[in-house]
């Protein structure tokens, strides 16, 4: 189109482009829009989520309990094992475990050592103040803000 007006920029021209301007914006507005759906969609999967999770940890706490009613009880009547058409129930001793009671006692080679962990708030303030990290550098990114 430029080639045929020798580069000039034509009412045509500018009403072309002030046309492709406006699709875009609708197009931009519908994106928006779908965005914003999106986003409300992923907050109320969150919160069921969260609220399924809730209801999961509640049943694995009655499930524990009424597994170590049963323990116990079956314990005190010093029955091993007790079967019934569906379900055996067994007392059996469980392996051997460690049972820290005192952490400050225990000597240090029995600890882990933490595998370092990068802080990019201290290597930014860092550059911030003019010192040089090597391996690192501050860069902006573009985002979208929609409000």
């Amino acid at each position: 189109m430029m080639e045929q007006t020798d580069g000039e920029i034509t009412p045509d021209l500018i009403q072309v482009l002030e046309a492709i301007d406006e699709e875009f914006s609708n197009k931009v507005e519908a994106c928006c829009r779908m965005i914003a759906e999106l986003r409300s969609r992923s907050e109320i999967a969150a919160r069921e989520g969260n609220r399924l999770i809730a209801k999961a940890r509640t049943h694995s706490g009655k499930a524990d309990r009424l597994a170590n009613y049963v323990k116990e009880n079956m314990v005190r009547m010093g029955s091993k094992t007790i079967e019934n058409g569906l379900f055996r129930a067994t007392v059996a001793d469980n392996p051997v475990s460690v049972n820290v009671f005192d952490v400050e006692k225990v000597p240090a080679k029995f600890f882990k050592p933490r595998d370092p962990v990068l802080s990019k708030t201290q290597i930014k303030a860092a550059i911030d103040e003019g010192e040089e990290v090597p391996g690192a550098e501050l860069t902006r990114t573009k985002g979208l803000r929609i409000t």
